[in-house]
């Protein structure tokens, strides 16, 4: 009776383990995205001279860009539940960005709100259309 629910509780082990990593691997997947587009748009400021004020919005992009990716790539491997999959990836990398901002010292309300409201957004999008693709 013992290895019954020892295997049980085993199994339900590895089962939240394929779960987190899901989550995991996609919010890694969105921040590599996230950071090739910041590199980009750096260049690009550069090269064209643009004013330091559109850092702020190219950055918002970039962020945008990196959860669409995080949320179709979550979606792609759960296969189900797109809002769900998509508000934990958004979370996931809000709390990460959130901290980075934090601990540089660039935290105020209006951009942590804009890039939560974003992060939900992109990702849950991203989610349902992976969710919703069709393979023909």
């Amino acid at each position: 009776m013992y290895g019954v629910i020892a295997l049980s509780a085993k199994k339900r082990v590895n089962e939240n383990i394929k779960k987190a990593a899901a989550y995991i691997f996609s919010s890694v997947c969105g921040m590599i995205v996230s950071g090739i587009f910041l590199a980009l748009f750096s260049g690009v400021m550069y090269v064209l001279s643009m004013p330091p004020e559109t850092a702020g919005a190219m950055s918002l992009i970039a962020l945008a860009a990196g959860c669409v990716c995080a949320g179709y790539v979550c979606g792609a491997i759960k296969l189900r539940k797109g809002l769900r999959s998509g508000l934990i990836c958004a979370s996931v990398i809000s709390g990460i960005a959130l901290l980075v901002s934090a601990l540089s010292g660039n935290l105020n309300g209006s951009s942590a709100a804009a890039r939560l409201i974003t992060a939900a957004i992109s990702c849950c999008t991203g989610s349902v259309c992976a969710v919703n693709r069709r393979n023909e």
